[in-house]
Formats: C-alpha cells, sequence, structure tokens
C-alpha cells in the first residue's frame, strides 16, 4: 500500500513534526560536515553486513515517521519498503529548524549503533542530514508476526486487529494477536475490545518486547470502540490472573473506601466494591505525583477512580497519577468485610477486601517491619496502624485489608478497634534477659524499674535505659519513633515495648507515650573501663566511662563524630560538642550505640568530656 503526498502531509501535520533547520557546521555539535563513512542501507545493516559501531551513510532513504513525543529521533526506510528495509535514526545534539515530512527522501550519516538490541543511526548535528526529494512512502503489510527481527523499524500494516485493553501508564496496550502497541509516536486512544480494520505503525524493539507505533489517528484505520475502559474489581482480578500484561488504563465506578492511606510501605488505600466478598477489593497506589493534602478521603466514601491497573510485585493494584483522577460521588455506604472462621483455600482470590477472621493467636512479636506472625497462616502487617502483639496474644476476631507483600500474604488492621477481644502477652524482663538472649526477637515486654541514662536524642527518636547497677548487658536503647516523653537521666521508668533488632541495635520499641510510666527516681551507675574491651558487644546500650585518657584521632565528620584511640567513635547524639585531632580527654561518659556497623560513646552534656 502506499500513501499520497497530500496525505503524507497531513500525517505530518497532524502529529509532532521533526524541526531541523539548516546552519553553517562550526565542528562543536559533533556533525561530520562533508560526510565520510560508507555509503549503504538500512538492509545492509539491519541484516548485520556492517559491524556495529561503524560510521556509515544512508542515502536515498525515505522518512517515514515525525519526531517520537521525546522529540529525540525519526524513522526512515529504503525505498520500496519490504523486509529489513527500516532503520530508526537517533538525534544526538543539536537539531534546529530544518523541517522533515513524512515522505522526504534523505541522506543521511552516523554510527551504526545496537541500543539494547534495537538497531539505530546515531546522528551528531544537522549537517549530517540531507534532503534530497520526496517519494510515495510504502506501507507494507506483515502477515507474519512469529519473525519480527526482519520488520524492526520497518513502516508495516496488520488487518484486523483487536485491542486487549486500554493504554497503560507507559502508553502500551496489548493486541489480542500478542503484539504490543506503543505511543513512541504519537498518543492514540484505544479500549478493551476495540478493533480496527488495519493498524499501520513503526515496528520498535525495547524492554525485550516487539511494538508497533501508530503516527496519528489515521494509522487506526476503520477504528471501532469497544466496551470502554470501566472495569469492576472482580474483573481486573481476572485479567491479571490471566493476561496481566493486557492491563493498563481502567475507570472504576462506585467503590467504597475502605480504610484510611497507609501509614508504612506502599503509599495508598483500598477500596472494594459494595456488599464485598471475593475478589472485590483493590489497592490504590498513588504515585509520588499526588498531592496527598488535595485527598480528604473517608472509610465509606463512594469514589470513582482513573487509573492505571498493574500487577507489582504479584500484587494486583491501580496506580494513580493525580488527585483529581479519585473523585468522591458524594454517596456513603459502609465497608462489609467478608466473615472468615477458617482460612479460605486461596487467599489470592481476598486480595484488596477486607476480612474478619475469628480467633487468632500470634505466633511471634512484631518485628522491626511491623510485622507478626499468626496461626491463620497468614501475617498481621502495620502498614495502615501500629498494634502490639507477642507469641500467645489472642484476639476473638481480626478485622484488615488483604495485601500481598514479600512473598506473603498480610492482614493489614486499620486501628485498634479491628483487633477485638484481645489478650496481649506481655513478658516481665531485665534489660540483661534482654540483651543476652533469654527473651526472643518480637517478644512485648515489660521492664520495671530501669534507669534512665540519658536525655531523648537530639531528634526526640528515643532514650537510653539500664537495670539498676549497670554492668555488662544492663542497658538497651528504647525507640519511642518521634513520640513526645520528657525523660531525663536518674527517671525510674516502668516501659512496655517489643524486643526489636534494627540493624543489629537491639532496641525497645514503644507504641505510644502510655507505654513509658515515671516510677521514682535513681543513680545511673556507669561502667568504668580501663582501655578497650575484646568486645564491646556486651556493654551495648550501657552507660560507659573510658577512664585513663582519651585521644581525638580525627576532625569532626559530616555526622557530628570523630574517631578515637579506644577504636570508637564519639557522636553528637545529644548535643553538638566540639572537638579536633589531637584533642584529648582524661575521661569520657556516655551511652554505648551502634550504627552504621560502627561502636559509638555519645556524650550527654559537656560534662561527659571531663579534661
Amino acid at each position: 500500500m502506499t500513501l499520497s503526498r497530500s496525505l503524507l502531509l497531513a500525517l505530518a501535520l497532524s502529529t509532532t513534526t521533526a524541526c531541523l533547520s539548516p546552519k553553517p557546521s562550526d565542528g562543536e555539535d559533533g556533525a561530520t560536515g562533508d560526510g565520510g563513512g560508507a555509503a549503504t542501507s538500512c538492509a545492509d545493516l539491519q541484516q548485520g553486513n556492517v559491524a556495529p559501531d561503524t560510521l556509515v551513510t544512508l542515502t536515498e532513504v525515505v522518512v517515514t515517521s515525525p519526531l517520537t513525543q521525546e522529540g529525540d529521533g525519526f524513522f526512515v526506510q529504503d525505498k520500496g519498503g519490504g523486509a529489513w528495509s527500516g532503520m530508526y535514526v537517533f538525534l544526538q545534539g543539536s537539531f534546529e529548524g530544518l523541517y522533515l515530512d513524512v515522505g522526504d527522501v534523505i541522506t543521511v550519516t552516523g554510527t551504526y549503533t545496537e541500543y539494547y538490541d534495537f538497531s539505530e543511526l546515531t546522528v551528531n548535528g544537522l549537517d549530517d542530514i540531507t534532503v534530497t526529494g520526496e517519494s510515495e512512502v510504502t506501507v507494507t503489510p506483515m502477515t507474519d508476526t512469529g519473525d519480527m527481527e526482519q520488520w524492526e523499524a520497518v513502516l508495516v500494516s496488520l488487518a484486523d486487529q483487536t485491542f486487549a485493553g486500554c493504554p497503560n501508564s507507559y502508553g502500551e496496550t496489548a493486541l489480542q494477536s500478542g503484539l504490543v502497541v506503543n505511543d513512541l509516536l504519537y498518543a492514540y486512544e484505544a479500549d478493551r475490545n476495540a478493533t480496527v480494520d488495519e493498524l499501520v505503525g513503526l515496528v520498535e524493539y525495547s524492554f525485550e518486547e516487539w511494538k508497533l507505533n501508530p503516527r496519528s489517528p489515521d494509522d487506526l484505520v476503520g477504528f471501532t470502540a469497544g466496551d470502554g475502559c470501566t472495569y469492576t474489581p472482580a474483573e481486573i482480578h481476572d485479567q491479571a490472573a490471566t493476561d496481566p500484561e493486557g492491563l493498563g488504563s481502567v475507570e472504576l465506578q462506585g467503590l467504597v473506601v475502605t480504610s484510611g492511606l497507609t501509614e508504612s510501605g506502599t503509599p495508598g488505600f483500598f477500596v472494594q466494591s459494595v456488599g464485598g466478598g471475593e475478589k472485590s477489593g483493590l489497592f490504590i497506589f498513588l504515585h509520588d505525583k499526588v498531592d496527598q493534602g488535595a485527598l480528604d478521603l473517608q472509610v465509606g466514601d463512594v469514589v470513582d477512580i482513573s487509573g492505571s491497573a498493574t500487577v507489582y510485585y504479584d500484587m494486583t493494584e491501580v496506580a494513580v497519577y493525580d488527585a483529581a483522577d479519585i473523585v468522591e460521588t458524594g454517596a456513603t455506604e459502609v465497608p462489609v468485610p467478608t466473615m472468615f472462621a477458617e482460612p479460605p483455600d486461596d487467599w489470592n482470590f481476598w486480595e484488596g477486601a477486607l476480612v474478619t477472621l475469628n480467633q487468632v493467636e500470634a505466633t511471634s512479636g512484631v518485628d522491626s517491619y511491623g510485622v507478626c506472625s499468626t496461626d491463620w497462616g497468614v501475617n498481621l502487617d502495620d502498614w495502615l496502624s501500629t498494634y502490639t502483639a507477642s507469641a500467645g496474644t489472642t484476639w476473638d476476631s481480626v478485622t484488615g485489608q488483604v495485601a500481598y507483600s514479600y512473598g506473603e500474604t498480610v492482614i493489614l488492621p486499620r486501628d485498634a478497634t479491628d483487633l477485638s477481644g484481645g489478650e496481649v502477652i506481655t513478658t516481665k524482663a531485665t534489660v540483661r534477659q534482654v540483651q543476652d538472649g533469654t527473651v526472643a526477637e518480637g517478644s512485648l515486654v515489660t521492664l520495671e524499674g530501669v534507669i534512665a541514662t540519658s536525655p531523648a536524642t537530639g531528634g526526640g527518636s528515643g532514650f537510653f535505659v539500664q537495670d539498676v547497677g549497670g554492668g555488662e548487658w544492663s542497658g538497651v536503647y528504647v525507640y519511642m519513633g518521634g513520640a513526645d516523653w520528657d525523660v531525663q537521666p536518674g527517671d525510674e521508668l516502668t516501659v512496655v515495648g517489643t524486643v526489636t533488632e534494627y540493624f543489629d541495635l537491639t532496641e525497645i520499641v514503644v507504641a505510644s507515650d502510655a507505654d513509658v510510666v515515671k516510677t521514682g527516681t535513681g543513680t545511673p551507675v556507669a561502667s568504668t573501663l580501663g582501655s578497650a574491651p575484646a568486645d564491646w558487644e556486651p556493654y551495648e546500650g550501657v552507660l560507659v566511662t573510658l577512664e585513663g585518657g582519651v585521644q581525638a584521632t580525627s576532625d569532626v565528620d559530616e555526622n557530628g563524630q570523630v574517631s578515637t584511640d579506644w577504636g570508637l567513635f564519639l557522636d553528637d547524639l545529644f548535643f553538638d560538642y566540639t572537638a579536633a585531632e589531637g584533642d584529648t580527654w582524661a575521661t569520657v561518659t556516655g551511652p554505648l550505640y551502634y550504627s552504621y556497623s560502627e561502636w559509638k560513646v555519645c556524650p550527654r552534656t559537656a560534662a561527659d568530656l571531663a579534661e
């Protein structure tokens, strides 16, 4: 099939025109000026007759496309088209002013390259492109899609094609024939089961897929709209199970918001169909382009959503890129959880849905990632709300969203009321029992009568406590997560929290201010060391005094640290001290901290650096 010059001109005007303006070559834009490079054809390049990274000149080739939407290239082919006849021209440099129309005949000089197995001619300057005439553009009918290599960069047509879905966030849509349509040249529109009598476009290879790129609406010959882009959650789940690559733009209508925004993990929230049930729920992922401050969603709101359906690490979700694509309809519905007395045969059918599990027991404590295993074979996770649990904690029921994370099905409680009738098991322990491994990581513990050995850190995220009398294994860091607690050295405290290992630092992670209670006052006792021990581990979290002289072996670095002749660092966790290489102190006192694979003593005030 050939296209007339008038149609070619219409194509050029209806799409991005390749704007290249002639100018004298001054040698600064990388142009070869007078050409150079052996004369060859697209077919020679595509069939391997020329080695990659060779400077070549394509003579009398026909421009078959406008510039890409990014403005960084266009397609050409040998006159007459056919297999092996096409080439992509990548523009690297300054190209302003010359108007290349589809149908222009040009001579172009550049370096033949293979870019991730896609053949390209890289052109460095304006003088390397010369328009020599005009020609009709040949569109080659393609009937064999089994061997796509021969059609790379060729202008081809496919008869009787059906779109499997709507374009995804990358501008791609799968055809039921197996090829992918892409928007490299033109932002086409399509919907589920839309058909064309003939689809024309340039063949591209990227991300290990063959793709067809139409240039304008005229390349979708005989386009007939399909079923639109409105999907139910069940249809999206079914598509994800059978053809995840076919997922794309979707419109969701009349769904009920079942959760607030996530507090940790992936940003987003959950919705489900009115009434809930199997395949009723979805996670709505909020891209970082979304202004979350513009969202005022409440559980029970009914919303319409436009987004891009995808499967991300085996979890089906809909990505939203603009807050305006989430529209509240003004209606409200009570979110309905599906009740379970025992685990379902397949949790995949319930991904994204709101469920209630009856009679649940924790089989571990909450780890540093907010995860707790249960006797239901699924984990609880803290995406939506923090919670406390230890091995043996039981609940009459647990309500939450079903999600999939790191290869595991998880239930996400939304607030404290989703954990009903719970009996939280806590273990009374000493700091020594926490540090020496007597109490397992993940256990919820109560430390009674411990003495604070520091104030809160400069960022207010935590403080140190230790058993009365101090000594090896007696100290630990209490992580408050930014909670506001006015703690001072010498406060006697009762602390309830979860034993956690955070990058090899043992911590007690407390959930709220109420988990730290002042019960009196005491005296912090520092463990005196006359030399560096063979192993600092027993003193982790302990208030120590280094005596006999400490010398700085560096200046204070950008992290507020200075190395010392004791083989550890001083750190500004509590106050900004001053020091320089060669400074000495008679004694240095502070809690021993571990971070970024280094041991550090953290002076609390200037008095801890005794001269």
